[in-house]
């Protein structure tokens, strides 16, 4: 994948500086938003959730890319939290609207947890502003109640996490407008991508 990612950035963007950083979480150790630490090793085993974790850099601006995989056909419980996780991030999108407060972001969200019964698997935040630094102001947006700003920059990776079975998270970079922008999702426009369960 990052091979593909960086011909692609020649291709389009000869001359500017790409940096990537790509990773995968499988298994267990996925139930931690970042992975538990360890770098072991270890192989991805059949029945495991996957969470891959893409963040290209073009010209210092960064943007985050997180989607949920599955090694082998997914149990019904894998699904449910899929499809919750889903349109949690989707929801989030949407309410990237200019005016909003910011912690609209995260409320529309949970939300969809609620909804779904499994908002006592959230252990991580929505989301934050993104930037020059992947992590940039304002970080406590589930507290942050001023306005969304034309074109404020923000992750949107609302993600659920059950102990011993794995994460959930599909992770958009949204630019807040009128109608928000998702920039991450090429030609599928603005929060309208529908993912089923991928299979590997």
């Amino acid at each position: 994948m990052a091979a593909l990612i960086y011909k692609e950035a020649a291709k389009r963007f000869p001359g500017v500086d790409m940096q990537l950083s790509c990773w995968t979480l499988s298994g267990p150790a996925s139930a931690a938003p970042h992975g538990d630490g360890h770098s072991v090793g270890a192989r991805i085993e059949r029945g495991h959730v996957l969470v891959n974790i893409v963040e290209p850099r073009l010209s210092g601006l960064v943007i985050e890319n997180e989607r949920t995989w599955f090694c082998g056909k997914p149990n019904a419980r894998q699904v449910e939290l899929f499809e919750a996780a889903r349109m949690a991030t989707e929801a989030a999108c949407e309410a990237a609207i200019v005016g909003n407060p910011v912690c609209a972001i995260d409320a529309a969200a949970l939300r969809v947890f609620e909804r779904a019964g499994v908002a006592d698997l959230v252990s991580h935040r929505t989301g934050h502003g993104m930037g020059i630094a992947c992590h940039e102001y304002p970080h406590d947006m589930s507290f942050n109640s001023r306005a969304l700003l034309d074109r404020e920059v923000y992750s949107a990776e609302p993600g659920i996490y059950e102990w011993g079975l794995g994460g959930f998270r599909h992770d958009d970079t949204v630019v807040v407008g009128r109608t928000p922008d998702i920039l991450d999702q090429g030609a599928q426009g603005p929060c309208k991508s529908k993912p089923s369960c991928d299979v590997m």
